[in-house]
């Protein structure tokens, strides 16, 4: 009786329901989508993290970086402990990448330096299922130790949303401006992680032999002084030493003073700093979708309000003949529960849906990965259940003003 009763009033604004419907449906949809897509964020960090076997990293400023990389790495390497030391160079200079088959125009994504061999020992086994295809030779040929004159391999790999841009896959060719020129490199291998471009430049991630990219920059010899700039060296130690926390820690102490003069983390350290920049972004991504819930609650809040307004008459009414203060609460409070389910459900799926748009747009055009799990939608669903608690709060105002005031004044302020 009362919900075919809400139904029915409902019915007899179609304009002003199906507004307050949509309001509500948006507004849980941002809420899904935004929180959605914090999760996948974090998901992400956590499983980028889960690419890499790196234990200890040592970096320099920008730009100085680390002088003498590929020494201070084979350094590294005779220590007892160390499995593996990898120099890596991340630019914040850029360089120009183009292929025949692309019409966008030259791209200019991030290049990164790094040794093949010593480079794969940083990968987990879930970071060798992320590329296909690797460089050919293991070594650094053109650094030469130390003089740059070794052959250039002239070897390329690509993040694949830029390989997709670009129109080639593996064995095809791309064009990179050395030096003002136009110089051929064949495509290696295509990663697919979970890091990519920066928005707005469709700026992507490049790699090269670390000595082909620090002479394409400038950083290997400057009137005659090897420089072997390199900003990052990631040290992988034996399961011996990973095990042993005193092991580790002493290793960590050999290493901060012999290079005192370059900043040292641990790998958990790393994932501290990182769940902490997280953290902030699924604060900042809920505070977005709470806000935009609260925007619609309060629709819904004032539609009630004017509806309550607009039918005083009726209330008083119903009371005149009989009805309960409660019964009268009950069929304004129903009408907007029954909204809320509904704009609850259209907003669940619109968010899914937005979700999934998004995570593909990210995924394809910078080559951000998002990770989305079942828990997800689980989440949601949990969301759900709280927009409802929420909106079902923000109702019973409305509800409970349907049921006060004067029946008589009511009743006159109506004409009747």
């Amino acid at each position: 009786m009362a919900i075919s009763m809400a139904l029915r009033n409902l019915s007899r604004r179609k304009g002003r329901t199906a507004a307050v419907l949509v309001a509500v449906a948006l507004s849980s949809a941002l809420l899904f989508a935004t929180i959605s897509i914090g999760n996948g964020l974090v998901s992400s960090v956590k499983e980028r993290i889960d690419m890499t076997n790196i234990d200890v990293v040592l970096g320099g400023d920008i730009p100085q970086g680390i002088s003498n990389g590929h020494s201070i790495s084979r350094d590294m390497e005779g220590m007892e402990g160390v499995l593996s030391s990898s120099p890596m160079l991340f630019s914040h200079r850029t360089v120009r990448i183009d292929s025949e088959s692309n019409t966008e125009g030259a791209f200019t994504p991030f290049p990164v330096g790094l040794v093949p061999g010593s480079a794969r020992h940083i990968l987990s086994e879930s970071g060798f299922e992320a590329v296909d295809g690797w460089f050919s030779n293991p070594d650094d040929p053109h650094y030469a130790n130390g003089t740059y004159n070794g052959p250039w391999m002239y070897e390329i790999g690509l993040i694949k949303a830029l390989a997709q841009r670009l129109g080639v896959g593996v064995g095809d060719s791309v064009t990179v401006n050395v030096d003002g020129s136009w110089v051929l490199f064949n495509v290696s291998f295509i990663m697919t992680p979970n890091f990519g471009g920066v928005a707005g430049e469709g700026i992507y991630f490049a790699f090269f032999y670390l000595s082909e990219l620090q002479s394409i920059l400038g950083l290997d010899i400057v009137d005659g002084r090897v420089l072997d700039v390199v900003d990052t060296i990631a040290v992988v130690v034996t399961s011996e030493y990973r095990s042993d926390t005193g092991l580790f820690n002493s290793l960590v102490h050999e290493l901060q003073e012999r290079y005192p003069f370059y900043t040292l983390e641990t790998r958990d350290e790393l994932v501290r700093e990182l769940e902490s920049h997280m953290a902030m972004t699924e604060a900042f991504t809920t505070a977005i979708g709470g806000i935009g819930l609260v925007i619609g609650l309060l629709f819904v809040t004032t539609s009630m309000l004017v509806s309550v307004e607009e039918r005083k008459w009726e209330s008083a009414m119903l009371r005149a003949m009989g009805f309960s203060n409660l019964s009268v609460s009950r069929n304004f409070f129903i009408e907007a529960f029954i909204i809320l389910v509904i704009g609850t459900i259209f907003g669940f799926g619109l968010g899914l849906v937005f979700r999934s748009f998004l995570a593909q747009y990210l995924l394809e055009q910078y080559g951000i990965r998002l990770v989305m799990h079942l828990l997800d939608s689980i989440v949601l669903f949990r969301y759900s259940l709280l927009a409802l608690m929420l909106g079902s709060l923000a109702s019973l105002y409305p509800a409970v003003k349907a049921s006060r005031g004067s029946i008589a004044h009511s009743l006159k302020e109506a004409g009747l």
